[in-house]
Order: structure tokens, then sequence, then C-alpha cells
């Protein structure tokens, strides 16, 4: 578990939404002593709490603490407001006793990303055209009554016969049956992978007419189980592909997204696109350094 710290202001004028609410570092703090997500704040006149993680604020830590109010009714001038900041590292007082200021306790854990099978390009659909608005079928290699369950979360790539520029929305549901969504723009021939990691897809859903066949399979690139905050080398140590130890960490790490999710954005936790082909055969576990294990990411797009 992270740990937090409590600073408490009075607003000396109204904040409406995107208004901000600026307060000074607390004592023996920088902008280092705090990780990106997991931040709240407490309106007192309101009764309520506003969470960074629902997109209700956004912090920026600089010269000062910035926080971005994104909620619909405006806090009230001279609203007592607690804002609740979560600190990187541990709570246990075993674990910080002695420590000096400065410094976070991060310990190592290995993922398990499982033994992803190779990708199927027209797994979830097959290829087919409609005119104007439309749901593609669900009728691939993986589809089962109109619904595809993956092997493991990953993404999806989407493609078409011919010039078709469809956006296609997909939804359906993360490894934690979270509901979930994201929109691919196809682009003629050429191959466009999404960002977000799927384990259940129930719906995809087409703009437009598609006129040369549009079609949509699996990607390699796989999502993980907790928030990633960083893809800095130094802080993940390496993968495993079938228990043997690569410290070069050959695949591609994308860290979680913490700005309010879109249909565009990238995965609320994070994915790594492994070195090794994927074959259904080669175990992937990846070895990182986390200050917060428990943590999975703000709340995703649903549509």
């Amino acid at each position: 578990m992270s740990s937090f710290d409590v600073v408490e202001v009075a607003l000396g004028s109204a904040v409406a939404q995107s208004g901000t609410i600026v307060i000074d570092y607390p004592e023996n703090r920088y902008s280092g002593s705090y990780v990106g997500y997991g931040h709240k704040i407490y309106a007192e006149g309101l009764q309520r709490h506003f969470t960074q993680d629902g997109g209700e604020i956004s912090v920026a830590f600089t010269t000062s603490i910035t926080i971005t109010y994104n909620g619909a009714t405006s806090i009230p001038a001279n609203t007592a407001v607690m804002v609740e900041l979560n600190r990187a590292g541990d709570d246990r007082a075993d674990i910080l006793a002695g420590l000096p200021g400065g410094v976070t306790p991060m310990l190592p854990y290995l993922i398990d990303l499982g033994t992803p099978d190779m990708l199927d390009a027209g797994g979830i659909c097959e290829a087919q055209s409609d005119t104007g608005a439309h749901d593609l079928t669900i009728n691939g290699d993986l589809a089962s009554g109109g619904v595809v369950v993956l092997d493991v979360p990953r993404n999806v790539i989407a493609d078409s016969g011919g010039a078709d520029t469809a956006v296609l929305t997909v939804y359906g549901e993360d490894v934690y049956g979270q509901p979930m969504a994201e929109s691919i723009t196809l682009n003629g021939s050429t191959a466009v992978p999404g960002k977000k990691a799927f384990k259940k897809i129930t719906r995809v859903a087409a703009s437009a007419t598609i006129s040369n066949g549009a079609f949509l399979g699996t990607g390699d690139v796989i999502g993980l189980p907790v928030f990633l905050p960083y893809n800095t080398a130094g802080l993940v140590i390496g993968d495993f592909e079938n228990g043997t130890f690569d410290a070069s960490l050959d695949g591609t790490l994308t860290a979680g997204v913490q700005t309010t999710p879109t249909a565009t954005t990238g995965d609320v936790r994070g994915t790594y696109d492994p070195g090794a082909t994927l074959d259904g055969a080669t175990a992937i576990q990846l070895a990182v350094f986390l200050a917060d294990p428990t943590y999975k990411g703000v709340n995703q797009y649903a549509g």
C-alpha cells in the first residue's frame, strides 16, 4: 500500500469546472515524493470526495502543486478542502522506520503474463462489408455465441481489404470484468493496432459504410494486471521467456495512462509487447519494481 500526505486549504474564491487549486508542498516534500495516481480532494461544503482516478481532478507537480477541478458543481469560496496526496512507497512503520527523507521503498515483483496464443488476424470478426453505421458480426475463429473471450488480456488489430476509413469501436471488458471501449480508425489495407488490453469483446460498431471487407483480430501487446507508472529501464528488471531471464528487455513496455481515459487513449494499467514471437507455448513473465502492487489504474473508458 502507498502512504499519503493530507493538506487542508480554505478556498479564497469559488472554483468552477476546470478551475484550479494551488498549494505548497508539505514540509520536506517535493515533486518526486508523489506518485502519478490516487490523489483525492474532499470538499467539506459539498460533502464528497473528488478523485484523480475517477477523472474528477487532475494533479500537476511543479514548483507547487496544482489541482485542476473537473467536477460539474462549483466549489464555493471559503470551503475547507482536504487534499490527500498519494506518496510512493509502503506506509508500514517497520519499513519506513529510519529511512531518510526522499527515500522510497520499492519492492521487486514478478508479473505472470501467461503463454499468449499466436496472432489471429480475423479471430474476432471475419472480413465483412455493410452500408452506413452498423455493427460487425463477431464471427471469427475465437468467437462463441457472438462473444470473444481472449486467452490473455491483449490488444486488437483492425484491418480492411481496401480503402475503408470507418471508425471501429470495440466494446468489452478488461481482465477484472470492468466495461471498456476503444475506437480504431481503419487505414485502408494497413493494419491498425489498438492500444488497450481487452479480455472479453462483446460488440464491434462501425461508424460508416465498409466496402472492402473490414476484419478484426488479436495483437501481440499484452495487458498488465497492475498499474505500471513507468517504462524506465532502471525500474524494470527484465523479462523471462520460458523461464530464461533476459535483462536486456527486448520487448516494449508502455506505462499506464493516468489522464482521464477516452476511446483513443492507451491502457489504464500499461502493456508489454514481448520480443518473443507469441505461439501459445512461450511463457512470458515481467520483473519490475513497484511502489504499490495493489493499484489497478484509473477507471476504464466504457463508451
